[in-house]
């Protein structure tokens, strides 16, 4: 899938190329990990695996294993793993150089030592998951299901200790107030001051009666408050009666934006909405008629009292 979108490779140096690829993602990194044209995993492990698969002993699907009666290679399983190192050893004694290395200008010292380095690995974790991230697998039992990884502590590597720390507290963004007139004259400018929580931008959404977006605006925020001002141009195009606002506040950190959605009337003229005074409002008591309850529960006395007399 990856090949497919590679437009061409460019070498700078020595140690350098350009990859250009046909793929976009939000994130600049991803696009940069699409583009990687070198494995995370060595390459030994890789040829050995295609050694193994090829001679029939193990599959890289579950469906050809299913078919071929042979087990689904996982470089995890001990078992596998020790396969892997067979094949390693092999290409050892034999000086096996894969074809595709073969104009690498590599002296057969560095082949040796890729195998070494390998099989190394297998006999002291009994599992073949070798790359190059800043963890490892240290262990695996199948038995109890039980996986242990670790650091791998390496003054090289450009991240040190706590770096990702700030993406363990994610910090959303965050509509905490919004405050805009319910009723507004067409035409006339409307004004909606929006107070956030972590958050980079606004973008909102002005929705006519009939659906149809009026005006839209990305805007940035300092200091977690900002006052849209809609121009009266823009407010005239909306219908006489409900309309609609959609404000989304955006943080570049995450994701996930906050969302808020509210309707407003439009009028020809000016209008209020009606209100209620205190002193027009009646409050009723909920008066318990007890006196109903009281003949009922004096006959029910008299007539327990009545038939210990009788029966005693």
């Amino acid at each position: 899938q990856v090949i497919q979108t590679i437009i061409g490779v460019n070498q700078i140096d020595e140690d350098t190329i350009e990859v250009y690829v046909d793929y976009w993602h939000f994130d600049d990194g991803e696009i940069a990990d699409w583009a990687a044209l070198w494995s995370s995993m060595p390459w030994e492990i890789s040829a050995a695996m295609e050694k193994a698969v090829m001679d029939g002993k193990v599959s890289f699907s579950r469906s050809g294993a299913t078919s071929k009666n042979v087990s689904w290679l996982s470089l995890i399983i001990p078992k596998d793993a020790s396969l892997i190192k067979n094949y390693l050893q092999e290409f050892k004694d034999s000086s096996y150089i894969p074809t595709s290395l073969k104009e690498n200008n590599q002296s057969l010292e560095y082949f040796q030592n890729r195998y070494n380095s390998s099989i190394k690995w297998i006999e002291e974790n009994n599992h073949a998951v070798i790359s190059n991230g800043p963890f490892y697998l240290k262990s695996y039992a199948p038995e109890s299901r039980t996986i242990t990884v670790s650091a791998f502590n390496d003054d090289s590597y450009p991240f040190k200790i706590g770096e990702w720390e700030e993406f363990e507290k994610v910090k959303l963004p965050i509509i905490k107030n919004i405050e805009m007139k319910k009723i507004i004259q067409k035409g006339e400018e409307l004004e909606i001051k929006i107070d956030t929580d972590n958050s980079d931008s606004i973008l909102y959404f002005l929705i006519n009666s009939e659906g149809k977006i009026i005006v839209s605006e990305t805007l940035g925020i300092d200091k977690d408050n900002i006052i849209i001002k809609i121009p009266s141009e823009n407010t005239e195009n909306l219908g006489i009666g409900a309309n609609n606002i959609k404000i989304f506040a955006i943080s570049n950190s995450v994701l996930k934006p906050d969302f808020y959605e509210s309707s407003f009337i439009v009028t020809n003229d000016k209008t209020e909405l009606p209100t209620s005074l205190y002193d027009d409002i009646e409050f009723t008591e909920n008066k318990t008629e007890y006196e109903f309850w009281i003949i009922p529960i004096l006959a029910i006395i008299g007539i327990v009292i009545y038939l210990k007399k009788r029966y005693l």
